[in-house]
């Protein structure tokens, strides 16, 4: 389980600006709901939520995901009083630092194929037409 940083780091945000982290700073382990992944971000607790949407938005593992794109979900509740501080809104508390993203994004579906996968594609279909040229239903 994450807990509180005791050394002093560098943490970037997303609104452009670097924090020095100090003992005030935690790191929330952020899980997505779709496909399990996990990241870790590294904010104060004195942030608000709009600060840790963006901070995940920004990150590699689990962004980018816009803020009204994002619900999050801390110890069973739905946080969503994105200018309260995370402190305000229970995180931390108990020494649980684990949020839950359930991503509101709409999916997205790779519609290119590669020069193989598109004559493979091209020979089946020649395939499957060969077969039923010259055949008439009986009325």
């Amino acid at each position: 389980m994450s807990g509180r940083k005791k050394a002093l780091s560098i943490a970037a945000h997303g609104d452009g600006c670097e924090y020095i982290a100090s003992s005030n700073d935690v790191e929330v382990t952020v899980i997505r709901s779709a496909d399990a992944k996990t990241g870790k971000i590294t904010i104060p607790l004195s942030s608000t939520l709009n600060g840790l949407k963006d901070a995940i938005h920004s990150n590699q593992t689990l962004g980018p995901l816009r803020r009204d794109q994002q619900r999050l979900f801390h110890l069973g509740r739905e946080l969503k009083s994105g200018n309260r501080s995370l402190s305000a809104l229970g995180i931390g508390k108990h020494n649980v630092f684990s949020i839950h993203l359930h991503s509101l994004a709409p999916k997205t579906v790779d519609l290119e194929l590669s020069e193989a996968e598109d004559e493979n594609m091209k020979s089946n279909n020649n395939k499957a037409n060969s077969g039923r040229r010259g055949v008439r239903k009986k009325s």
